[in-house]
Formats: structure tokens, C-alpha cells, sequence
């Protein structure tokens, strides 16, 4: 076939031909197949040898459907340069496509786009088409790895790149190169397709954590958590190989890394995160603090940051009562820090959290940045000073937690008598059953009534002196370490990856809860108001109600009591007794419409950062990166009283001679007779069960015996002979005989 050449013309600017086995044609140095430009619909032009300007020219759009078939028995001595004005997403190309047919299928005839499968076999085969070297890469990786072998590289170019099986019987060979758009990538052949040497059954050397960080990745996305065992199975049902467990545990690591990006990064993210906050969801308050840029020792250095949104603000306004717990949690990141959060009860007393700040330390200067910002959303409410904080430090707030109040007494007045009595004083409803706890508590040690005088007024931290106008008898800020516990491993997150979790979380439950109320009657009261009047009706069923002048005589036990309808079982028995509805005297906070009002706005969604503005915002650095002693504790500290987590049983029960206290792996054989023995004159005396007792033991102590001869092993005995001793160079040691 005859190809075009542009050559040096003189001075009438002749254009030369030449012919030569070839189907290439040069155009201004790029040498394109003529079948390949006019699939790119590239417009050929011709010269005429009159002029050199293309006035004359003769131009002509070949699309891939070949409309005219005259102009392509056109003769090649009339054919110009070949101009490469081409547009892949424009022109008739695409506009006459009506089959609808891949880029590179219409680009490359011969080829076959490489189709990624997100399970199953990978099969490859010569020209299948890959969109860059790195995808050839990955794919040929992945392929071994399943296949059971390695390769090694024998050339490698930016034009071409060719490997073959490391094992030296075998001729696995296969060779790629780049097509001519500069992009593509293609395989022009593979040798020996069926792989004939024996499998790396033992250990892949292309088997690496970079490569298992990525073809795990999405599932590492799904559950940040995933154990290594689970990661293990999917290696093994995806490639057919494993990874040793520490290995597993630094790939999750990378792949976290990956998904999350650098803890210092996100960082230098917190100032524009804020600037998004409130481009967002306009009237919420986000705002960080760092050190001045001229600061000597640490210049543009992280100090805390505080986000509440506005629809948060707006609930808490519209249906909460004005009670607020405030408590912590320590991150377990590499830089620490603290999560500080308050959270408010709706009228479902279900959790509502508001605002939470993130700062280097828990000290005074930081617990006051946090309390200062509170101050501020809440200044310009109706309730004005009426909002009633409880903390877990005592005197730091309006209401003690008694939780924390009781722990600190527990030190100077050990004993569960005096701990039961505390905590009834505590929760005492009325004046009479606060002043018997105190006279209880006098009588065992009157010190005990000197240290709760200093601990405060009782307004504070007991339940008869609480300001009624809250409507909230709550005394434990176990509701706010509630929350925290709800973030799980999110503590241990880079740190915009938290404040992403909670704004997350916060969001879904807000959405969630307006869903499920949308069909509630608004003169109604919420669905946990009306379990906890079951229970308080169930609790009266003990007192007996006497009307009288007044209101009602309720007795307790040997109480007698002047209540009224506003107290609690005693006043359910009253009102029960008089044949009222216990909803006619429940509070209009409890009620469906402050419960709607609380959800009645939302949290926006705020885009990836990939997405954000350019702020002009100073890029700022971590805090000092703070190492402890040995692995960093993930599970919360539990307290003395607390039940410890993972023990499933309690008593152990040994299988082979059916004591208690062992099992059948530290078995020494069953009771000995000196044990029997000393079971039998416990017994003895006791008439026919002490004998039947008795026999029950010997027999129980001849079976294990036997049971434990058939298995091999030796009974414990405290008969044994005393070990021989002798005596060498005034040395003493023993010998087992």
C-alpha cells in the first residue's frame, strides 16, 4: 500500500510521494495508520501545486460508518497531510452512534476493553485493552497471586513491559505495550497460557500489604473494624492465600490511612471544616482556636475546636426541658486529646446531643473555653438563667452527679450498709425519707453527715430539694457517658473522622426520630412516659389510699402519708384510687407536640473535602503526639461494682470427675481419699442423707479415678514417699525417686 510522506519541496513547494510496504502515513512527525485516522474522522486535505495555501483544498469528514465509498478509492498521490483536529466527544462520531458502543471498542477494532470483576476467576488474554500501565500492573498481580506463582520483570519501559514465571522450567512469558494514543495499554502476547509449574503454595513473594490494602479496601471502607480473621477468609476465597494476623492488623492500618487520610493532614483541615459548617448550615457556631503564628515554641498549633448546628439549637429551644449534662472522653488517637459534649433530654428522655468541642488537655482553661460557648447558645433563650448543668465534678455544677459523689465517699466509709444508705438519701422523694436515711446514716458513723454537709447544698444532689420548675429528677450524667459509648471506635479516629462521626450520627437520629413521629397525636404523651407510669402503677399496688379533707392518706408499709396527685407511686395509688387518668397530670413537656418540635429542623450534609472551598484559611499543626506505656487501652474502665465483660461463665465444672473449680485440662484425677474422707465426717451424723451423701462421694471419687487411669494420668496423692536427700561436698539436693 502506498504511503504518504511529507518531504522538503523547493521553491514552488512541491509535495513528493513516496511508496513503500508500510500502512503507516507521517504526519508533522506522528506517524498515524490510514484506517485508524479516518475511525478518528480526521480530515484529509489536499495541496494543489499552483499554491501553497488551502484554498484549493478538498476536505471531507470520513466518520466510522464509511458513508461515501468513492472517496476511499481516491487517489493517494492527491492526498495531503493528515490534520488531527479530532474531538472524541464531539462531532458526527458520537452524534451517528446509535449502537451505542464503547471509546476504545470504536478506537480499537482488534481489542477488547479489560473488564474489572469485583469477584471470581481474572482470566487475561492477548489484546485486552487496559486504561493505563498501573491497571496492567494490578491486574497481571492479581492474576498470579490467584493463578499460584510469581513473575519477574525482564523489561520495563515507559513503551513496553514484559515478565515471565520465576520458576526456571517453566516459559510463561507475557508482553505488553503502550498503544498510540500514549495511554492505553495493551497485552500483544502471552506464552505458555497454561500455566504447568508447581504453585507457591507456601508464600507468594508478590504478595505484599500494599497489595492486600487494595483489593481489601472496599470492604475495609464497609467496617473500619473488621477483625484479622475475617480478612483472612476473604484472601483466602478471593486469591487462595493468607496472611499472618500482625501482618493483617499494619495493612488496615494502611488502608485507613488511605480512606481517612493522615491524622496531620486532617488537621491543618479543621479551619476550613469549620468555614463549611457554617456555609452549610448557616446560624450554627463552629470555631477553632491555635496558637499565634509568632508564637516561640509551637507556631500554628492546635488548641480545640467547638461545632453545635443550628438545627440542634433549635430543638433544644423548642422541646427540651433546661437540663444539660456535660461529661468527657479521652480520644485514643495518636495525638490524644479530649471530647467534651453536652447533651440534652427531649421529651421521650431520649438523648439529644447538641454540642461538642475536641481540646489538646481537659484542664481549667479549656473546660472554661467549652463552658463559654454553651453560655452563648443558650443566652438569648426564654429560660434565660434557668438551665440546670450536671457534671461528673462535684461542685462544678447545679447538680452533682450522685454517681461520682457516692464514689468518693465510698473511700472514707467503706461497707455496703453505708453505700445502700447514701444513695438513699440521695433519691430520697420527700423530706421524711430523707431525714430517716440521715438519721440511719448518723447512727453508723456521724462522720459520714459531716462530709455530705460538704459536699453542698442538698439542692444539688438530692432528688426532694430539686427545682421542680426542670421537671427532671434526673441525678447520674450516665445518660451523657451514654452518648460517648455510642461512638465506639470513632474515639480512636483521625480527628476529622470524628467530628464527620458524631455530625453523622446526630443527623440520622434526628431524621430518624421526625419519620417515626410524623403520625403521633400531638395531645399524647411519648411512648417511654407511658411505660414508666406502668411501673410506677405496679409499684403503688403496695400502699393503700384513704381520702380525707385534704387530698389522700396513703399508707406504706407502717408510713402514713399525706401525699398529693404530683408525688410518685404514692401519688399513682391516690389517683388511682380516685379514678383519674394518670396522663390528665403529666407534664406538657412529656407531650407528642414538644417531642415534634425537637425534630422539627435537621443537619445538613457536608461534602468530602475534596469538594470544599478555597477559604484562605492558615493550614495549622497537631499537638504534641503523646506516647503511653504499652498498647492503648480501647474499652472503657470499668468501676468496682460493674460486672467485668467477656466472662461467660462463672463456675467451671471439670468433665472428667464433675468437681467444681477446675476443668478437665488441670484435672488431677478427682478427690483423694483424704478428701472423701474429710467429706465424709462433715456429713457424718446427719441420719440417711449423710450416708447416701457419703456413698455418692466414693462413688464419684472410684469413677473419676478409674477415668483418669484410662486416660494416663496419676491421681494426686499427699502419701507420696518424702524425696531421697544425700549429701555432696556440702551441697544438698533432692531427687524425685
Amino acid at each position: 500500500m502506498n504511503v504518504i510522506t511529507r518531504q522538503a519541496s523547493g521553491s514552488s513547494g512541491e509535495i513528493v510521494t513516496s511508496s513503500k510496504s508500510s500502512k503507516t502515513s507521517n504526519t508533522f512527525g506522528k506517524r498515524i495508520p490510514r484506517t485508524t485516522a479516518k475511525k478518528r474522522g480526521l480530515i484529509i486535505r489536499t495541496i494543489s501545486d499552483e499554491a501553497t495555501e488551502p484554498s484549493n483544498q478538498l476536505t471531507e469528514d470520513d466518520n466510522v460508518d464509511q458513508e461515501n465509498e468513492d472517496e476511499e478509492e481516491m487517489d493517494e498521490d492527491d492526498v495531503g497531510p493528515v490534520v488531527d483536529n479530532f474531538d472524541s466527544w464531539e462531532g458526527p462520531v458520537w452524534e451517528n452512534d446509535n449502537e451505542a458502543e464503547d471509546y476504545f471498542a470504536k478506537l480499537y477494532k482488534n481489542g477488547e476493553l479489560y473488564n474489572d470483576e469485583e469477584f471470581g476467576k481474572i482470566v487475561i488474554k492477548p489484546w485486552q485493552l487496559f486504561t493505563n500501565k498501573q491497571h496492567l500492573r494490578d491486574v497481571v498481580r492479581d492474576y498470579c497471586i490467584q493463578s499460584g506463582f510469581s513473575v519477574v520483570v525482564l523489561k520495563a519501559s515507559n513503551l513496553r513491559w514484559t515478565v515471565k514465571c520465576s520458576a526456571s522450567n517453566n516459559e510463561w512469558r507475557l508482553h505488553a505495550s503502550r498503544l498510540l494514543d500514549g495511554v492505553t495499554w495493551t497485552i500483544k502476547s502471552i506464552q505458555n497460557m497454561e500455566h504447568t509449574c508447581s504453585g507457591l503454595e507456601v508464600k507468594n513473594p508478590m504478595v505484599s500489604t500494599k497489595w492486600a490494602a487494595r483489593v481489601l479496601l472496599e470492604d475495609i471502607r464497609a467496617n473500619n473494624d473488621i477483625p484479622a480473621k475475617s480478612l483472612n477468609q476473604l484472601l483466602w476465597q478471593r486469591y487462595g492465600v493468607q496472611m499472618s494476623t500482625s501482618t493483617l492488623y499494619r495493612m488496615r492500618l494502611k488502608a485507613l490511612r488511605d480512606i481517612n487520610g493522615g491524622r496531620e493532614i486532617l488537621y491543618a483541615q479543621l479551619p476550613d471544616y469549620c468555614e463549611m459548617v457554617r456555609s452549610t448550615n448557616p446560624g450554627s457556631s463552629a470555631f477553632c482556636a491555635w496558637t499565634p503564628q509568632d508564637h516561640i515554641d509551637r507556631p500554628l498549633q492546635f488548641l480545640s475546636i467547638f461545632i453545635s448546628f443550628k438545627g440542634c439549637i433549635d430543638g433544644l429551644l423548642a422541646g427540651c426541658r433546661s437540663f444539660i449534662g456535660v461529661d468527657r472522653a479521652h480520644l485514643k488517637g495518636n495525638y490524644g486529646g479530649v471530647l467534651l459534649s453536652a447533651v440534652a433530654l427531649d421529651a421521650n428522655n431520649e438523648l439529644f446531643p447538641f454540642a461538642w468541642a475536641i481540646v489538646s488537655v481537659e484542664d481549667t482553661d479549656n473546660r472554661k473555653f467549652f463552658m463559654w460557648h454553651l453560655k452563648n447558645l443558650l443566652k438569648d433563650s426564654e429560660k434565660g438563667d434557668e438551665w440546670c448543668i450536671i457534671l461528673d465534678r462535684q461542685k462544678a455544677g447545679r447538680r452533682y452527679c450522685c454517681k461520682h459523689l457516692v464514689k468518693n465517699g465510698k473511700k472514707p466509709f467503706p461497707g455496703p450498709l453505708m453505700f445502700s444508705l447514701f444513695w438513699r438519701a440521695c433519691g430520697a422523694y420527700s423530706e421524711f425519707t430523707f431525714k430517716k436515711a440521715m438519721e440511719q446514716l448518723h447512727k453508723v458513723n456521724p462522720a459520714a453527715l459531716i462530709w455530705l454537709s460538704k459536699a453542698g447544698d442538698q439542692s444539688a444532689w438530692t432528688k426532694h430539694k430539686f427545682n421542680e420548675a426542670i421537671k427532671c429528677d434526673v441525678n447520674k450524667s450516665n445518660f451523657v457517658e451514654s452518648f460517648n459509648a455510642t461512638l465506639g471506635m470513632e474515639r480512636a479516629r483521625p480527628v476529622l473522622t470524628l467530628l464527620e462521626g458524631i455530625r453523622r450520627t446526630t443527623m440520622v437520629w434526628m431524621c430518624t426520630r421526625k419519620q417515626a413521629s410524623a403520625n403521633w397525636i400531638d395531645d399524647d404523651i411519648c411512648p417511654s412516659i407511658k411505660a414508666r407510669l406502668k411501673v410506677i402503677t405496679q409499684e403503688s399496688k403496695c400502699c393503700k389510699a384513704y381520702p380525707n379533707a385534704d387530698g389522700y392518706e396513703v399508707t406504706d408499709g407502717k408510713s402514713v402519708l399525706l401525699v398529693s396527685f404530683a408525688e410518685k407511686r404514692h401519688g399513682m395509688r391516690a389517683i388511682l384510687h380516685a379514678r383519674l387518668d394518670p396522663k390528665q397530670f403529666v407534664h406538657e413537656w412529656y407531650s407528642m407536640r414538644r417531642y415534634k418540635g425537637v425534630y422539627a429542623g435537621g443537619i445538613n450534609s457536608i461534602p468530602d473535602s475534596d469538594q470544599w472551598l478555597d477559604f484562605d484559611m492558615p493550614k495549622i499543626e497537631p499537638p504534641v503526639m503523646k506516647r503511653g506505656v504499652g498498647r492503648p487501652c480501647r474499652e472503657r474502665r470499668r468501676d468496682e461494682d460493674e460486672e467485668r465483660k467477656g466472662k461467660r461463665s462463672k463456675t467451671i465444672k471439670c468433665s472428667n470427675c464433675q468437681c467444681y473449680g477446675h476443668n478437665s485440662a488441670t484435672c488431677k484425677g478427682g478427690p483423694t481419699a483424704k478428701q472423701v474422707a474429710a467429706a465424709s465426717a462433715s456429713t457424718k451424723g446427719k441420719g440417711k442423707q449423710a450416708d447416701v451423701a457419703s456413698a455418692a462421694a466414693k462413688d464419684k471419687g472410684t469413677a473419676a479415678l478409674a477415668s483418669a487411669k484410662a486416660k494416663g494420668k496419676e491421681p494426686m496423692s499427699y502419701s507420696q514417699p518424702a524425696p531421697k536427700m544425700r549429701k555432696l561436698s556440702g551441697i544438698r539436693f533432692s531427687t524425685q525417686p
